[in-house]
């Protein structure tokens, strides 16, 4: 039987025309990687979320490097900051959040639901390529800390680079303001509220024991509006 492979296929914008094929053979894998990012033919990353693990293969699907991201020592610092609960990354195809900047591969988490976590808590993950190493940044916005609101979606987060200001900008779900950073000094603020979600509120104050089969929760995780995608424009100044 033939090895299981997926394809990647690169296009030529001009005649559309299939320039380069890259086969990833599911059996090299230990889980199924969802979501990849081409920095260039010989550095594509490939995230798989479910182990926590990011590869980088060449051209030919040939693995160049292994990369665990919830290593011991990243949840051993952040447990000295008070934070027990570590997040995982998440599938970039729904977290929107997969980018490469000065050696470094930047990957959005799945955020976190709880009303219990410190504000210390960071929810990027940074690979340095370099010295195999990972660490996180960006602390959680003060809104979340309002109360519980509800499960999963309103928690999402999504971030993008912008190559002309060297900066990332982000944007969280119940949030009215995207911020912009280096994340070598403070975020910038800039507000982005919509007229469509002016009376965003939380749950309530605090998480409740049961949630899971709650029909109230449910309602109002599918009746509540939240910010989603960014888009950036680079021909737009």
């Amino acid at each position: 039987m033939e090895d299981a492979y997926k394809l990647i296929q690169i296009y030529a914008l001009d005649d559309f025309s299939l320039k380069k094929e890259i086969r990833i053979k599911d059996c090299e894998y230990e889980s199924y990687c969802g979501s990849y990012m081409i920095h260039n033919l010989d550095s594509i990353f490939l995230l798989d979320y479910t182990n926590s693990r990011l590869y980088m293969i060449d051209s030919e699907g040939n693995t160049e490097m292994v990369i665990n991201i919830r290593t011991d020592a990243l949840l051993g610092v952040e447990q000295q900051l008070g934070n027990p609960h570590v997040p995982y990354p998440m599938d970039a195809f729904n977290s929107y959040g997969f980018e490469y900047y000065e050696g470094k591969v930047f990957l959005a988490s799945s955020g976190m639901e709880s009303v219990d976590y410190t504000k210390n808590l960071r929810e990027i993950f940074v690979i340095d390529l370099a010295n195999d190493s990972v660490y996180m940044v960006m602390n959680k916005p003060n809104v979340y800390f309002e109360g519980y609101w509800g499960p999963h979606l309103l928690h999402n987060f999504q971030f993008i680079y912008n190559a002309n200001k060297n900066e990332f900008v982000i944007g969280y779900g119940v949030d009215h303001d995207i911020y912009a950073t280096c994340f070598k000094s403070p975020p910038v603020a800039h507000s982005m509220r919509s007229k469509h979600l002016n009376k965003m509120k939380p749950f309530g104050k605090k998480k409740p024991s049961h949630y899971a089969k709650s029909p109230e929760i449910e309602k109002y995780s599918i009746t509540n509006g939240f910010y989603s995608r960014l888009y950036y424009d680079s021909y737009a100044q």
